[in-house]
């Protein structure tokens, strides 16, 4: 199926974002990822009358150090996370295998908690 006709907007900061949901409320829908929304579009169970694109907001994707903690904005990608030297230093869980993907060792996850949500969490460890 294809999507109902929609407004679409790609803000390219935060606070642009902000007042486009201000100005259109609940009519609007993020779109960061495409994981979800879309399928709902494609299927027409969700019918938004806006579609605001995160993906152009660069103040949102960030990795940084800030008292002792790396950060992270919302529309850091995973691979950004992956390559980033400042994650590797402080969190020295991640290992790359040979076929290139990326888990973490059990035995260190304690301090992934402390970095990622469970959106991107490696699947071998349990919830918390």
């Amino acid at each position: 199926m294809k999507p109902p006709s929609f407004d679409y907007h790609a803000p390219q900061s935060a606070a642009e974002a902000l007042e486009l949901l201000g100005r259109y409320g609940t009519d609007a829908r993020l779109l960061a990822g495409g994981q979800s929304l879309v399928p709902l579009l494609n299927f027409r169970l969700s019918a938004p009358a806006v579609i605001v694109d995160l993906n152009r907001a660069a103040d949102l994707a960030y990795i940084k150090e800030e008292n002792g903690q790396v950060r992270m904005g919302a529309m850091t990608r995973q691979r950004a996370i992956e390559f980033s030297p400042l994650v590797k230093a402080a969190c020295r869980c991640w290992r790359k295998r040979r076929d290139g993907s990326v888990i973490c060792r059990p035995a260190r996850a304690a301090r992934l908690a402390a970095v990622s949500r469970t959106p991107i969490r490696p699947r071998n460890i349990p919830r918390s």
